[in-house]
């Protein structure tokens, strides 16, 4: 009796270790076969899009069809590159979607244990993009860094976006998201290559047209927190007010 136990341990255990290496890891969003015939046979189009370098797990962007209203989230998973600190790379997302027009309205970062990172202001950064049956389309690779601003804080919740920190709380400095999309459509045509290897030939590097660049945005926070004529630091809420007036200029 003993003997049976120990084998059917033996054999539990062997078939929960099998279990596990065979299960697939989390993927990027991937147009499914149906979606495929349709692009094929130029009835929709597809979308390619991943990210760079932000450490998050998932990163989900949105996109909205100005002429139907109807919402698309591209779900990117990101994995640590080995032997290379701090660099993460995106696995490029495949989304079908109907021809017409579209705009990035929303980002957001996820990491399991931490607070969502949203990406504030996205929504304004980039010009609506065109989409027509039969097109295969690769987004870019979207990039974010930060552009910092230091004033003195009033109370301890004036911080609007929180990138470094993982979502927590900086009394210190003020971060906002500056995105840029970078070409780095080999990843987007190995994604194909490996899913939909009759549309890679077709595929096109055209990024949304960005309506300000990182450099005049980042020139708009240091001067939002410029000390005044006396030298003095700037209240938070002030420069922080400043900058939102500025990019509600921005709104489509």
């Amino acid at each position: 009796m003993k003997t049976s136990i120990k084998y059917l341990s033996v054999v539990t255990a062997a078939l929960f270790a099998s279990s596990c290496a065979t299960k697939a890891p989390p993927s990027s969003s991937i147009a499914n076969t149906v979606q495929f015939a349709a692009i094929k046979s130029n009835q929709s189009a597809l979308v390619s899009l991943d990210v760079s370098g932000q450490r998050c797990e998932r990163t989900n962007i949105r996109l909205r069809n100005t002429d139907t209203d109807k919402k698309y989230t591209l779900s990117v998973i990101q994995k640590r590159g080995r032997g290379i600190r701090g660099l993460s790379l995106g696995e490029p997302a495949l989304v079908s979607l109907d021809a017409g027009t579209y705009e990035i309205f929303s980002g957001v970062c996820l990491n399991n244990g931490f607070k969502p990172i949203n990406y504030t202001w996205i929504d304004r950064w980039f010009e609506p993009f065109e989409l027509k049956n039969g097109d295969v389309r690769y987004l870019g690779s979207l990039s974010v860094t930060a552009a910092k601003g230091l004033g003195k804080q009033t109370t301890a919740n004036e911080v609007v976006t929180r990138l470094a920190n993982w979502g927590f709380n900086d009394n210190k400095t003020v971060q906002y998201p500056v995105f840029k999309f970078i070409d780095l459509k080999s990843r987007a045509k190995t994604a194909l290559n490996l899913n939909y290897p009759e549309l890679a030939s077709s595929l096109t590097y055209q990024p949304p047209t960005a309506k300000l660049t990182a450099k005049e945005f980042r020139d708009v926070v240091q001067k939002a927190f410029a000390d005044d004529a006396d030298g003095k630091q700037r209240l938070k809420k002030d420069a922080i007010e400043d900058i939102k007036t500025y990019m509600d200029t921005f709104k489509n």
